[in-house]
């Protein structure tokens, strides 16, 4: 990317706050919303973006492949061309650009920070036994940024550095809503998975809230899904923390149950 392209936001995003807590000396988490008013369609700043990544990589990245990128929109597709323009290409191109230095989110990267796609975060309510009903996998964050590592058995199994000072992660929806919860814990949606799995991050590295210039969860969609409030309820910190809580209960009243 040039320097000329870099000065030039990739689109426009229209910033939401939904709802904050500060705890006195301690940075603020946030829970926002942002929407593109773009609408996710792929604008000018986009394509030139793809086109000049794509240059760079061609030494690294067969031709063919990117010929057949560079068809996805054309008579010529070889594959449908939602393999390529959605939700989760969209964010790892506003991603790459703001790692860059273009403004894309409310918020910037920090020195040492990265951003990777389709990590893995740890849950804090992981099997305690085989057939666990009540239990969960590891959730898949469509973008983590900060500074982190994975750990020694997994390529995407995400921890956080021992000095890590940023932790922001983004779900992207395109005309969908965050998913709901699971058969056996209808009310644990995802955004209280996220969450919950982001705490547990910051747990099991041994760092507090106090330790992060920049911590948040976002959900990046549409403008039309943010002014229709598709979002909305979900994202409070009032209905996360209880979902959270309602779910500890849960697991609690289970081992109760087990051991009677």
């Amino acid at each position: 990317m040039s320097a000329q392209m870099t000065e030039k936001p990739c689109h426009t995003l229209k910033r939401r706050r939904i709802a904050r807590s500060t705890p006195t000396g301690a940075p603020t988490p946030e829970l926002s919303i942002l929407a593109c008013n773009s609408g996710w369609q792929i604008s000018q700043g986009w394509v030139r973006l793809l086109s000049s990544e794509s240059s760079v990589g061609q030494w690294k990245i067969p031709n063919a492949i990117i010929d057949m990128l560079d068809s996805a929109d054309s008579d010529a597709a070889v594959f449908p061309p939602t393999i390529l323009y959605n939700e989760g290409w969209m964010l790892r191109l506003a991603l790459s650009a703001a790692a860059r230095g273009t403004s894309c989110f409310p918020f910037s990267f920090l020195p040492d920070s990265r951003w990777f796609s389709e990590a893995l975060l740890y849950s804090p309510f992981l099997p305690r036994f085989k057939g666990d009903p009540l239990s969960e996998t590891w959730t898949h964050i469509d973008g983590v940024v900060g500074q982190f590592e994975f750990t020694s058995t997994s390529k995407t199994g995400l921890e956080l550095s021992s000095e890590a000072t940023q932790f922001i992660a983004l779900e992207a929806k395109m005309f969908s809503p965050l998913s709901k919860g699971v058969k056996n814990a209808p009310l644990y949606d995802q955004a209280a998975r996220t969450v919950a799995c982001i705490a547990t991050t910051i747990e099991r590295a041994r760092r507090s809230i106090s330790d992060f210039e920049s911590i948040g969860f976002y959900v990046v969609a549409p403008a039309e899904q943010i002014d229709q409030k598709v979002f909305s309820e979900q994202m409070t910190h009032t209905k996360i923390a209880e979902k959270v809580q309602r779910q500890s209960c849960l697991l609690s009243e289970s081992e109760v149950q087990q051991y009677d």
